[in-house]
C-alpha cells in the first residue's frame, strides 16, 4: 500500500511510457491504478460485511427486546 507521503513524492507523470516518476523511482501507472482498485474493492468488502454483521446485530437485539418484554409481561410484579 502507498502511503500518503509516497503520492505526495510524486513529481510528474511521463505519458510517453506510462510511469509516475517518484522520488523514491518509477512506478507503473496501470499497476498503481490496479492497487487502488484492488484497495476501493477490499474497502468496499469490508464496508458490506460490516452492513450484515449490524444487520444481524440488529435483528438479535429485536429478538431480545421481544422475549424481555415477554417475561416482564408474564412475570408477577407486586409494587408495595
Amino acid at each position: 500500500k502507498l502511503s500518503d507521503a509516497d503520492f505526495q513524492n510524486i513529481a510528474y507523470l511521463n505519458g510517453i511510457n506510462g510511469e509516475i516518476k517518484t522520488l523514491k523511482g518509477s512506478v507503473d501507472l496501470n499497476a498503481l491504478i490496479e492497487v487502488a482498485i484492488l484497495n476501493a474493492e477490499n474497502h468496499l468488502n469490508y464496508i458490506e460485511n460490516l452492513e450484515k454483521k449490524a444487520d444481524l446485530w440488529e435483528e438479535q437485539l429485536k429478538l431480545e427486546r421481544e422475549t424481555t418484554a415477554r417475561n416482564i409481561a408474564s412475570s408477577k410484579v407486586i409494587v408495595k
